[in-house]
């Protein structure tokens, strides 16, 4: 900086523009990138080919992937069989159309990944037709998985490979407020040798306010499938039923661990319902804390730990 005529000017050399220019190409760099809405687009296909998404490319860490394909009628099917895929920001899979994590396949999903929604149905498997055969397949979640959302009907299928949620499981998440036929349900069928860790689990919870009265979610554990809940580092309860809707816990096998108190029916008024029926494998449960309410019930056979 140089004093002319009682002014101050600045000049600028060559090493303070080229100072100048870097950090113009810092800042555009650092400028987040705009998130896209993904939507697959082929009746059989693998994420990993780029040409099966509209637009043509593969979901990244910003955008957000809808599973809905609907071309001639017919629903669409996703493999997830690789694990080299980037992780999109959310997953909602609907209209009908399937997920299927393959043997040797990994997805990871930063926010929400979603089975079953607005009015529609959505399919998420891991399934093993050969015990025999190695199956390495995981699915991580790092916020939510809720199955069955705004009047949504999801189904999860798995009997092998591993499914970690960093927040919570829905099961039965929320149904449409503006149509009143439209009722979330959601079912997790878990079974063979699949292994499910969630921090926190709601199966039929229809929340404090009865906001969503009638849904109904089920999870299902036999074989040798382990289910371990609170196994991150929160504990928060776990909730079976309650504010007005159905929740139903079914183990006939399997092992199921978790860190925290049950929850029976907690929440909201009238017509709930909530029954975990215990008939095989093995439990290490918290306690259980059951409500007053209509419906509630609590089967248990000879609980091992």
């Amino acid at each position: 900086m140089t004093r002319a005529n009682g002014r101050k000017t600045v000049r600028l050399n060559r090493m303070s523009a080229g100072v100048a220019a870097t950090a113009a190409a810092a800042a555009v760099l650092a400028s987040p990138a705009w998130a896209v809405d993904f939507h697959w687009n082929s009746s059989n296909a693998d994420w990993s080919g780029a040409g099966n998404w509209n637009p043509i490319n593969l979901p990244g860490p910003s955008d957000r992937a809808f599973v809905d394909f609907t071309g001639s009628g017919n629903p669409g099917i996703v493999n997830i069989s690789t694990d080299t895929l980037p992780n999109p920001l959310s997953v909602r899979i609907l209209n009908a159309n399937r997920m299927q994590v393959k043997a040797f396949g990994s997805l990871g999903v930063s926010q929400d990944l979603i089975v079953g929604a607005d009015r529609s149905s959505g399919t998420l498997s891991l399934i093993n037709a050969n015990p025999q055969l190695a199956f390495s397949g995981r699915l991580t979640v790092g916020d939510t998985l809720r199955i069955g959302t705004n009047g949504g009907v999801g189904t999860i299928s798995q009997n092998d490979g591993t499914v970690t949620v960093n927040q919570m499981l829905r099961i039965a998440d929320t149904n449409d407020p503006s149509v009143t036929s439209a009722v979330a349900a959601g079912t997790y069928n878990l079974s063979g040798f699949g292994v499910l860790n969630t921090a926190r689990l709601e199966i039929g919870y229809g929340g404090d306010n009865n906001q969503n009265p009638q849904m109904r979610g089920t999870l299902n554990l036999s074989g040798n499938a382990k289910l371990n809940v609170g196994a991150d580092t929160q504990n928060a309860n776990v909730r079976i039923g309650g504010g007005n809707a159905v929740g139903l816990l079914v183990q006939n096998g399997g092992e199921f661990k978790c860190q925290s108190i049950i929850d029976m029916a907690a929440g909201g008024s009238g017509g709930s319902g909530a029954l975990y029926n215990y008939s095989g494998g093995s439990a290490d449960i918290a306690g259980f804390r059951a409500y007053v309410m209509p419906l509630r019930e609590l089967t248990l056979g000879a609980l091992q730990s």
